[in-house]
């Protein structure tokens, strides 16, 4: 059993998509856990009455909290939710996975247990064009998208790399126990190349799996050059 977590925010336009992709994944024994981030737009009916008319395979749960505690405190908070499941999953609300995206995550889980992280190939939304192909960390100091902006048909090979974008990767339990989860200072944004660091500081590997494909409508919920987006990748990084 996985535990996949998907945190929303006025995500009311979007998420039904992402949903509606989960469901059809090949691999079927997961549960789907929601938190939403005190939205105003009327989200979490539309998420409920989603959930209502489908008739799901798994468990899914809506959570809604009382403040916006961003993408790392809104994952804590799901954690404490979730069972001993092996397996992690963070799923950004922006998505739309390919029906084989979690089989893959899976499968290179188990073949290799001394990686704690697998990161996904993630593509821009209707372009051509890689967002992530796993995470990098630069000489500079400062956490980098992998191949982004590059086409697509680039970085086909499996292999490891210094970390995932947590908008859709796969974590394991185990290794969480050990180094922790997010840290909630960063309330949003590089949150995930801490993670990544404290994971490859400990030992752990990450391996990005290029048939773990991922469609994102980039900074669809936060805005490209929002207040909030230029305040927290500057602050964060």
């Amino acid at each position: 059993m996985v535990s996949v977590i998907i945190v929303n925010y006025n995500g009311e336009k979007i998420i039904i998509n992402c949903l509606s992709s989960l469901i059809e994944q090949t691999y079927q024994n997961f549960h789907i856990l929601i938190i939403d981030n005190f939205s105003s737009d009327g989200s979490v009916e539309t998420i409920d009455g989603f959930l209502e008319k489908k008739s799901l395979k798994h468990k899914a749960v809506v959570i809604s909290l009382k403040e916006n505690l961003g993408f790392a405190g809104g994952n804590i908070e799901a954690l404490k939710h979730t069972p001993k499941e092996k397996y992690i999953v963070l799923l950004n609300n922006d998505t739309e996975v390919d029906k084989k995206w979690l089989e893959q995550l899976i499968f290179h889980m188990e073949e290799n247990s001394d990686v704690g992280i697998c990161a996904s190939k993630l593509v821009t939304y209707g372009a051509n064009c890689i967002d992530s192909a796993g995470d990098g960390y630069t000489m500079f100091l400062k956490g980098d998208k992998r191949g982004e902006g590059q086409e697509q048909c680039r970085y086909e090979t499996k292999e490891y790399v210094f970390g995932a974008c947590a908008g859709a990767a796969i974590y394991r339990r185990e290794m969480l126990e050990e180094i922790g989860f997010l840290d909630e200072d960063f309330f949003l944004i590089y949150e995930d190349t801490d993670l990544n660091f404290r994971a490859q500081l400990a030992g752990w590997k990450v391996m990005y799996v290029p048939t773990a494909i991922v469609q994102h409508k980039v900074r669809s919920s936060l805005g490209e050059l929002s207040d909030k987006a230029i305040y927290y990748s500057l602050r964060n990084s």
